[in-house]
């Protein structure tokens, strides 16, 4: 209401002492027109609205007593008054009397407060916050999000139907492409090929996500601690200080990658958990470094620098202090955490001056009647023997070259891999069971695989959940996992993967038996699945 409209009440509500009594005064109702106070201006007869020129008002008359922030027109925060007449944001006297209880009062004259008696102002001159188009945006905002989760769930629902049908096809086609090569090399006919591929299963195996590791690529080596934690072997990000070779930890419940942790120098060419200690975490590196990390901590607790660039290593499985590395020239030593130099425990090879080609693999055997050290080099598959005296058996030479080992604790069983050569020119798996009479392994079945290894895969050999010997390796022609069976060495299945494999691990998380791909840049995860 203007001042021109209430001038006619003033001179209305005026007292004139000079009149008689028998002059009635003009009584109006109250009318609540401004909740800004009149000041009675001293001297004068009439009251008097403040005016422009007064001082501004304090943050009291303008914030909320509670929560000192402003208050709003509209929303939860609106402008609210107490029976006794205070002033407060809607929300916040509600929450100030429902806390109280009983026994709430006005924050400010302390008399008592009740739920009922909030009452919203509607005004025009408070001096509030105009929140009303903030609200309604924060509507349209929260009902797009709502919206758009609704739009990236069907999203994410079609994309995994579309992957579910592009590896339908790519398993198709690599199905194909193998029955062609197997028909090229007369290793049968196409009903035999469909045999192997047809047979019943109880157990298969599917994707169960691809975790992107490093965009940069150069991922090579994977390991498990026993537990819950994945690790894999990788140069560090262009855009990092340090330019070396580290790890990154994934675990392996929710196959969520951690940060970069630095290592070496230079490209790690082995490691390994303490099958004991699962924190303890061994290294090496053709920066000639062989270290221990404690991966709770992320600290380095043993480091010892050798004469050569290193390229194998192995923990005992007899004693959780010691373990076995192999160098470039091909030697074999063993080390112990309880002693911090350079000087080995024992050097396995020391009776072997001749050899030089570099160690690719090592293994410890602990039998009830042997006990030993498996050591694959270039041309050479070597058990050392560890009676009274250490006795060396050359159980495999050939004239292709070694690429990698694979050992099998709960069967004894140990896999051999070969690069393609002229002479063979496909990778060939060898098989070897433990004999216990004679030699101590004896091979068992030999696969043919890829007809190319451009990465340099490590292949792997483990149980599936059928509990058969299981070899897997990189079919680089079909760009997939290849399992064969053991058990005569025939093909099981063909995984897809996004960018090759660099290495293989198979995995046992909350009871569930999963393989582990990891190629440059990224990690495949399968799962294993019964059939119903």
């Amino acid at each position: 209401m203007s001042n021109e409209e209430r001038s006619p009440l003033r001179q209305r509500r005026r007292v004139d002492t000079d009149a008689t009594s028998d002059i009635e005064q003009v009584q109006e109702p109250e009318v609540f027109t401004s909740i800004i106070p009149f000041v009675a201006d001293e001297g004068k007869d009439t009251i008097e609205q403040g005016s422009e020129h007064d001082e501004p008002d304090s943050d009291e008359e303008t914030v909320c007593s509670i929560c000192f922030e402003p208050w709003t027109t509209a929303g939860s925060h609106r402008v609210a008054c107490l029976a006794c007449g205070h002033l407060y944001g809607k929300k916040c006297i509600e929450k100030w009397i429902a806390s109280a209880g009983k026994n709430a009062v006005c924050p400010q004259c302390k008399s008592k407060a009740r739920k009922q008696d909030i009452r919203p102002l509607f005004v025009r001159n408070l001096k509030a916050l105009d929140n009303t188009e903030l609200e309604r945006t924060q509507q349209t905002l929260e009902k797009t999000r709502e919206e758009l989760r609704k739009t990236e769930l069907a999203h994410a629902n079609a994309l995994a139907l579309l992957r579910t049908r592009e590896s339908e096809i790519q398993k198709l086609n690599t199905r194909i492409t193998l029955l062609k090569e197997s028909l090229g090399r007369g290793e049968g006919s196409i009903v035999d090929a469909n045999n192997e591929f047809d047979a019943a299963k109880r157990w298969d195996i599917t994707l169960e996500r691809n975790v992107e590791v490093n965009k940069d690529g150069g991922c090579r080596l994977l390991a498990y601690d026993g537990q819950r934690i994945l690790v894999t072997s990788q140069p560090a990000s262009q855009n990092r200080l340090f330019k070396g070779y580290g790890i990154r930890k994934i675990c392996s419940v929710t196959l969520v990658p951690s940060k970069f942790h630095p290592l070496h120098e230079k490209p790690i060419t082995d490691m390994a958990f303490n099958p004991e200690k699962y924190d303890q975490f061994l290294s090496v590196s053709t920066d000639k470094y062989v270290k221990i990390t404690d991966m709770q901590r992320n600290v380095e607790v043993f480091k010892v620098l050798l004469d050569y660039p290193l390229t194998s290593a192995a923990w005992c499985t007899e004693n959780s202090n010691q373990f076995y590395v192999g160098t470039s020239l091909g030697h074999i030593s063993l080390y112990d955490l309880r002693k911090l130099d350079k000087e080995a425990v024992e050097k396995i090879t020391q009776n072997e001056p001749t050899i030089t080609s570099p160690v690719y693999g090592l293994a410890h055997v602990s039998k009830a009647k042997r006990s030993g050290l498996l050591a694959l080099r270039l041309k050479q598959f070597s058990f050392y023997e560890f009676q009274e005296e250490t006795k060396t058996q050359c159980l495999l030479s050939d004239d292709d070259l070694f690429n990698c080992l694979s050992y099998e604790p709960s069967t004894h069983s140990v896999l051999i891999t070969t690069k393609p050569s002229s002479k063979h020119p496909n990778v060939r798996h060898f098989v070897y069971s433990p004999n216990e009479d004679g030699a101590p392994f004896s091979p068992s079945v030999t696969i043919s695989g890829s007809s190319k290894m451009r990465f340099l895969s490590q292949s792997t050999m483990f149980l599936n959940p059928g509990g058969k010997l299981t070899v897997g390796s990189s079919l680089e022609t079909a760009n997939c996992v290849a399992l064969w069976d053991c058990n005569g060495g025939k093909l099981s299945y063909t995984l897809p993967l996004r960018d090759g494999a660099c290495d293989l691990l198979s995995f046992y998380s909350n009871n569930d038996l999963f393989l582990g791909a990891i190629g440059e840049q990224s990690l495949s995860v399968f799962k294993w699945h019964e059939l119903t």
